[in-house]
């Protein structure tokens, strides 16, 4: 049997190892085929910048950092915490390359820089330190007087480092800082033949990449945007089979079934499921995963799940009463081959499930109450009058139903997460 631990293979909570990398060739959030390829393609153009967007848990930086490996193209990588300011996230990636003695600000804003957009850009930095070189060789680093992203220009140069990455960028919120950061991409770009094309590439949570940096600009057309899905089924398989062949673990093909469709795309809940049962499955003489054992492994993993999931489910459904079509609906959602529903569809698989009625009045009122904060907010609606498209709020509120008793089986419901 092997002897590398579960908590080796299986990594919910970081970065996957190289070896549980999964290979990204589905087809982008835009329908542009090949997702690793488009990285790829764009982290080699010169000039160009990237923005990486798309749900919690799907694989973005995982996806990134082994693309630019695969490119053989060093990075730097700032974490973006809500309470760091632009100058704030280029000092993280200096002190991450220099081990800073000494730094000191100058700003150079005057009372009519004070109001150009770009003025923090101008900030002025004197530097000393040690920078460990792409040979590892230690030198003795100063930089006198240089503007903020010069001086981090600089020190990636020196440390042969061609990306910086800030990662997590749904948590910047001040306005400015993500203007700034959006023409500083700009700058970099303008600048690649001078500083041998060092690039920007920023991650984050969300719908498109216009919300997640600036809004529109010039600087989007300097932009590759990689909204990034998520994983098909198979990739998803791959990444439990590997996993459980790696710890010398034996699934049955139907336990694998299960653990995809409970995943539902995410390699977060994969993981997840993959650790806790990898666990369960190290402790019996034969190390073989059967149906039986599945039941054991979603209780563990709910456990590990934010509990905020289940106070809003615990909010959204009925006390009591005996059609509960709050209830009802969370659990033909959360079973659906579907990921957005129109009215029609959710009446449609009410009367598959339940049977037909004479009005659906109820059905409206239920999915209103579901977009209430009162009962959880644990849909949202996009659309118009009369063309209104449900989803989860969350993403991970459906692979959470999914593990609950939400996730009960229904006939032909583990055929795959379609749009």
């Amino acid at each position: 049997m092997s002897k590398r631990s579960p908590e080796q293979v299986f990594t919910p909570k970081t970065i996957v190892s190289r070896e549980m990398f999964e290979r990204r060739n589905e087809e982008d959030l835009d329908g542009n085929p090949g997702l690793q390829d488009i990285l790829r393609d764009a982290l080699r153009e010169q000039g160009g910048q990237v923005v990486i967007f798309g749900d919690t848990g799907v694989g973005k930086s995982s996806l990134m950092r082994y693309a630019a490996e695969d490119e053989l193209m060093k990075t730097v990588v700032v974490e973006c915490i809500s309470s760091k300011s632009y100058v704030d996230l280029l000092e993280d990636a200096l002190r991450k390359l220099v081990e800073v003695k000494e730094i000191r600000r100058t700003s150079t804003r005057s009372a009519s820089a004070q109001a150009e957009a770009g003025a923090t850009l101008k900030m002025l930095v004197t530097i000393k330190g040690t920078l460990t070189g792409s040979r590892g060789k230690s030198s003795e680093y100063e930089v006198v007087e240089k503007p903020l992203i010069d001086a981090l220009v600089a020190a990636m140069q020196a440390s042969d480092v061609r990306i910086l990455v800030l990662d997590n960028f749904q948590n910047v919120k001040d306005d400015e800082t993500r203007l700034l950061v959006a023409q500083t991409m700009e700058l970099l770009s303008d600048r690649a033949s001078a500083t041998g094309d060092i690039k920007c590439v920023v991650i984050g949570i969300a719908d498109d990449a216009p919300s997640l940096i600036a809004g529109s600009g010039s600087f989007r057309r300097r932009i590759t945007e990689v909204g990034v899905p998520r994983m098909p089924d198979e990739e998803i398989r791959e990444i439990l089979t590997r996993g459980f062949r790696l710890l010398g673990v034996r699934a049955d093909s139907s336990v694998l079934n299960d653990l995809v469709f409970y995943s539902d795309g995410f390699p977060f809940f994969a993981h997840l499921l993959g650790l806790q049962l990898s666990r369960w499955a190290r402790t019996q003489p034969d190390a073989v995963l059967v149906d039986a054992d599945i039941d054991r492994g979603l209780k563990r993993a709910i456990k590990a799940v934010d509990r905020s999931y289940a106070e809003k489910v615990d909010r959204a459904v009925e006390r009591g009463g005996d059609i509960q079509p709050r209830k009802t609906i969370l659990r033909i959602l959360a079973n659906s081959d579907r990921r957005t529903w129109k009215s029609a569809d959710v009446i449609a698989a009410w009367e598959g499930e339940i049977g037909p009625r004479e009005a659906y009045q109820f059905l409206h009122v239920a999915l209103a109450a579901l977009m209430d904060e009162k009962h959880g907010a644990v849909l949202k609606r996009t659309g118009s009058r009369n063309r209104y498209t449900y989803q989860f709020a969350d993403p991970h509120m459906r692979p959470y139903l999914r593990l609950t008793d939400f996730g009960e089986k229904i006939e032909g419901s583990r055929s795959g997460g379609g749009e």
